[in-house]
């Protein structure tokens, strides 16, 4: 879940007189149009972050290409940044981040795969084009449950356990993390 652009608004291009109801009233509409078909053949399946071990996260989100489930998965490893990392990007954007909890999360570049995952996905890389920027981010509140944290240009995120995480697709991603992507060039390099 967030709350708004990664990016707190900041350069997003969006009317800040706009209600934030209807900033997101097409979301969950495709092309604003009400149709289950659509929503059959193209969705939103999941998108977890999983903590897979000390210094390593994995984002993975699953959807639907013409019924086909997909995913797009990348690694990232973070590391704890210093106080003046975090004096200087309150500086640059105002945003206060904990020092106790402030990390640099290094994504890798994303793979695509596409079709059954234990049958014979296709598998893809997206290539460097579609590597996130680094992010910075710290956690604000975490219990068993639930893990609040901001983001360095100030978006709100809220991280939570159980639910579709607890299914048995929500640990596809090791499945397609061992296999290599097709041999050749990536897409959209």
């Amino acid at each position: 879940y967030f709350d708004r652009s990664i990016d707190g608004d900041r350069g997003s291009g969006k009317n800040s007189t706009e209600r934030p109801v209807d900033q997101y009233k097409n979301a969950t509409r495709p092309f604003g149009i009400r149709s289950k078909f659509l929503g059959s053949l193209f969705g939103l399946r999941y998108s977890f972050q999983h903590a897979v071990r000390p210094g390593r996260f994995v984002n993975d989100v699953g959807f639907r290409v013409l019924g086909l489930p997909a995913a797009v998965v990348a690694g990232g490893n973070f590391t704890r940044i210093s106080e003046e990392e975090v004096a200087a990007i309150q500086n640059e954007t105002g945003t206060e981040l904990r020092l106790d909890t402030a990390v640099r999360i290094d994504f890798e570049k994303p793979v695509m795969w596409l079709g059954n995952k234990r049958l014979l996905p296709l598998i893809v890389s997206l290539g460097s084009r579609a590597q996130s920027p680094p992010v910075t981010l710290c956690t604000t509140y975490m219990d068993d449950k639930i893990r609040l944290a901001l983001a360095a240009k100030g978006g709100r995120l809220v991280f939570t356990r159980g639910g579709k995480a607890t299914r048995a697709f929500a640990s596809d991603w090791q499945t397609i993390e061992g296999k290599r992507p097709l041999s050749g060039g990536v897409v959209g390099t």
